[in-house]
């Protein structure tokens, strides 16, 4: 079984329930992106997000988003590293990528608290996710924190 690290910024908390409902979450599209202390490039970088790294979105000034993610951490992106397309993040200590959805399926992959991913489709309690490079996959929707929103296909 491989094992795939990704660096993140400790502190990762569990996150097993989406946040507040209603609320939008964005995903950051380039493959890396600062997250600053305030709405302005003049400002400090906070720190910086990996591609697919979800964020709720708390409010917007201009074209800058004050974003929060999994772990309570807020800080602002530009909202042209923002994208609406569904993305989660590995809210737990660790989990397995299987090669379809469920439990009866091989397990590919092993990943961190922390790992970003591309939703690609949902079926039932399962979502195809990619992380844009050599992990490919299904991992249960309850392990995941993000938009799990792809439209619905399959029997669950």
């Amino acid at each position: 079984m491989l094992s795939k690290r990704l660096g993140f910024r400790l502190g990762v908390a569990l996150v097993l329930s989406a946040s507040r409902a209603g609320a939008e979450i964005m995903c950051l599209s380039p493959k890396k992106a600062n997250i600053r202390e305030s709405a302005g490039t003049e400002y400090p970088v906070a720190w910086v997000a990996d591609q697919y790294t979800p964020f709720e979105v708390l409010d917007w000034d201009g074209e800058w988003a004050n974003v929060k993610d999994v772990d309570g951490s807020t800080g602002w992106a530009h909202q042209s590293v923002l994208s609406s397309d569904p993305c989660v993040i590995m809210a737990g200590k660790r989990a397995n990528v299987r090669s379809g959805p469920g439990l009866e399926h091989e397990v590919l992959w092993e990943v961190e608290g922390g790992y970003p991913f591309k939703v690609l489709r949902s079926q039932g309690d399962w979502l195809q996710v990619t992380d844009g490079d050599e992990v490919e996959g299904w991992i249960f929707k309850r392990l995941v924190w993000g938009n799990t929103q792809p439209k619905e296909t399959g029997e669950s």
